[in-house]
């Protein structure tokens, strides 16, 4: 939502400009906290529509809605009826509440007061319809106080934003040029260009914008943050800790803006940073949940990354990971991501702690909001790992049901009914693993051994089809194959010779003899069989 409010309120009624022009500042800077702060003091002493509809602004932006509807009504029920600013306070209100014939009908309003000469309102509307995600609309209320005001900046920027999330970065550049030519030095203009080529790869033109940016105005804490973020991709990593901190320091009063670095630095991948960021906020506050979130989450996501490389690295990450999550878990006042149960189950798993990764796992799929097709399959893979295999049956039935299953669901549910002896499903599964996947050996040896289960060893050689299949797969790769191959090598040239096809039973029993002359079951056979 675009809250860079750079000119002075022109609006009737309206409090001493410098004081609404602070708050304003504050929220162009993303002080939220700061600007929350400074509108509660307003609206304590002299609460008017503005102060109001700038506090509903506030919170909408920093995603509590009920708070900012509580605000917006209270603006709009303020009877004045030649206040602009309450109709624009009730039409958001409208917006949120989805009435949106009734919101036109209070923007209306707001446009009559003004006398539909007053740009700002315009931009004010669009601002309303953009956040409520209706960009056809906002266009058209950006173009009325574009036509109505070619210099009112705030507007261009707007138009600007508009463009870049609908990924046109193009048009987005040249609103910003137009701001920029307007008046080369208002920081959040820079801003805006900045983000707009961090969004189109060139990280080097953004960090320049950035610098610009914060050269203007030192205080634009976001502008801080986010050219930290451009020095990580960029590769400047020396350069990243610098901005979070002078980020940090801007925000010194405001505990939720001392967590964004933590955060932004497990975003951007740099999860050393993380954990290094989240120490400090926990250690000034052990009850900050969403510190020991990123704690946990940044270990296991470091130790998951060296763990083929380093083991023994890994384990010391998992431990530390794992010891953070239980101080997540033992906060009373948390609040709970879907995330946070598949990380701390997958710590339990990696620290060895069944019951807990058990645990977890339920809790995930024991809530339907939390539920999702990744935490499912990974919870049936888990259960057929430590061999549970009933428990893992339903689990992948579940899997198979609500989601759309992938081929590697369908071979560990058929493994499973293999590993229970129901070798009537597991060979109607490994069918469907193999029309999934026909070019995959795997499924073709699976049935091929499930066949053998149902069957026997007899002259019908049912499995024959499917061992021959996965021999002629397999053999592209012979030494990853190798046990399997001459397995299904041996069976073949023993149901050759059990039909008296002796020319092919010897064609399999050289293969196996070729591949693994020291099996000690190709010893046994050739000192009864004679295929030289």
């Amino acid at each position: 939502m675009m809250k860079a409010l750079l000119v002075c309120l022109l609006i009737p009624g309206a409090l001493a400009a410098q004081t609404i022009a602070d708050a304003k500042h504050a929220i162009e800077s993303e002080f939220y906290f700061k600007a929350k702060t400074m509108l509660l003091k307003m609206n304590a002493t002299a609460p008017s529509p503005e102060v109001q509809f700038y506090l509903g602004e506030v919170y909408f932006t920093v995603g509590k809605p009920d708070s900012a509807k509580y605000y917006y009504q209270k603006a709009a029920s303020v009877e004045d009826t030649k206040n602009a600013m309450r109709y624009l306070a009730a039409g958001k209100y409208d917006l949120l509440n989805k009435n949106g014939t009734s919101a036109k009908t209070n923007f209306d309003a707001a446009l009559k007061v003004s006398k539909n000469k007053n740009a700002e309102i315009m931009y004010l509307i669009g601002d309303a319809y953009n956040d409520a995600g209706d960009q056809a609309t906002a266009t058209t209320y950006f173009d009325m106080a574009y036509t109505t005001d070619p210099a009112l900046v705030i507007n261009l920027l707007a138009y600007g934003d508009l463009y870049l999330s609908k990924d046109v970065p193009d048009q987005a550049m040249t609103k910003y040029e137009q701001a920029k030519a307007l008046d080369p030095n208002i920081a959040v203009t820079h801003l805006r260009i900045a983000r707009m080529f961090s969004k189109t790869g060139k990280h080097k033109e953004a960090i320049d914008a950035y610098k610009e940016a914060v050269r203007l105005d030192p205080n634009l804490a976001i502008a801080w943050k986010e050219l930290g973020e451009e020095h990580y991709l960029n590769g400047d990593f020396d350069q990243v800790k610098p901005c979070f901190d002078k980020y940090v320091s801007l925000n010194a009063d405001d505990k939720e803006a001392r967590i964004v670095p933590a955060v932004t630095c497990y975003q951007i991948g740099n999860f050393p940073c993380a954990i290094e960021e989240a120490t400090k906020i926990v250690a000034d506050d052990p009850q900050n949940f969403v510190g020991w979130r990123i704690i946990y989450f940044a270990n296991y996501e470091l130790g998951d990354t060296i763990r083929k490389t380093d083991p023994a690295g890994a384990a010391e990450y998992f431990k530390a990971g794992y010891e953070a999550a239980q101080k997540f878990w033992n906060i009373a006042d948390k609040k709970v991501l879907p995330l946070d149960y598949q990380y701390s189950a997958r710590l339990a798993v990696d620290m060895k702690d069944t019951s807990k990764a058990i645990f977890y796992y339920n809790l995930a799929m024991s809530n339907d909001t939390t539920r999702n097709y990744e935490i499912a399959s990974e919870y049936a893979k888990y259960l057929y790992n430590i061999k549970k295999y009933t428990e893992s049956i339903e689990a992948y039935k579940l899997v198979v049901e609500q989601f759309t299953a992938g081929a590697l669901d369908y071979y560990f549910l058929a493994r499973g009914y293999y590993q229970t002896a129901d070798y009537v499903n597991a060979d109607t599964v490994f069918a469907k693993f193999i029309e999934l996947q026909p070019n995959s050996p795997d499924g073709y040896l699976q049935r091929a051994k499930t066949k053998v289960r149902l069957d026997g060893f007899d002259e019908r050689g049912t499995a024959i089809p499917y061992y021959t299949k996965f021999i002629e797969l397999g053999e592209g790769d012979p030494a990853r194959n190798k046990k399997n191959l001459v397995e299904a090598y041996l069976y073949c040239f023993s149901f050759y010779d059990l039909i008296k096809q002796p020319t092919d039973a010897c064609t399999f029993f050289n293969k196996a003899k070729a591949l693994d002359p020291e099996n000690p079951d190709i010893k046994e056979f050739e000192s009864v069989v004679s295929c030289g």
